[in-house]
């Protein structure tokens, strides 16, 4: 008898589950129907060459053992984490989604408070102001509410990744470069959500927009 170290249930799981191991014979005396055993062999033979080797080893000791469904380590493991990927799959769908839908929002947004603010754009224009400023003003505001957004984003990521390193083995928290690449593209997708209607902004006609005020 002797102790070995805890297993883990899954793979990807911290749960760890209370085993008894039994020898073999006593294990079939126990549960008569249980037929199968799962055997892990180190082989030199190549995947190809390995299930004939296997199968000749099993005749040589009993004729009436069956050697079937011989697999590799790593394709044993992708058959284990198929369900995880598919459930990353779907969520990294949703993510790109959930981009799309941001920037259709900042850019809906952005040419509402344009299009409210034609008045004051062409004062500015008739006062001096030049296109590139009217731009970098624009795309300013759009920036200042990004930023709201990524700061609320951000406590949502450390919170979330705090329960993932909790529930998940190697689950490694999100890092400063991590969340910082993250900003550049959420930033990246303000910029370009916003930049059709700050580029519409820029070439008022101060002329048309006074007159649109009276």
């Amino acid at each position: 008898m002797g102790v070995v170290p805890s297993q883990r249930s899954s793979p990807f799981s911290r749960d760890t589950s209370q085993l008894l191991y039994l020898p073999l014979a006593q294990h079939a005396t126990a549960q008569p129907q249980a037929d199968q055993l799962t055997l892990h062999i180190r082989a030199s033979a190549g995947p190809t060459d390995l299930p004939q080797r296997l199968s000749a080893i099993a005749a040589a000791i009993d004729p009436s053992l069956v050697i079937e469904d011989v697999r590799s380590a790593s394709a044993e493991q992708a058959q284990a984490i198929t369900p995880v990927r598919i459930t990353v799959l779907a969520t990294a769908g949703l993510g790109i989604f959930a981009i799309a839908l941001a920037a259709l929002g900042v850019f809906g947004l952005t040419a509402f408070f344009v299009a409210q603010r034609i008045p004051e754009i062409g004062v500015r224009v008739a006062l001096g102001a030049s296109p590139p400023g009217i731009l970098r003003m624009v795309l300013r505001q759009a920036l200042e509410l990004a930023a709201i957004g990524l700061f609320m984003g951000g406590l949502g990521a450390i919170a979330l990744g705090g329960v993932l390193r909790s529930q998940f083995v190697n689950a490694s928290p999100l890092g400063p470069f991590t969340l910082g690449r993250l900003a550049l593209v959420f930033l990246g997708v303000v910029v370009l959500a916003s930049w059709l209607p700050a580029r519409r902004a820029a070439r008022v006609d101060p002329m048309a927009a006074l007159r649109i005020d009276a």
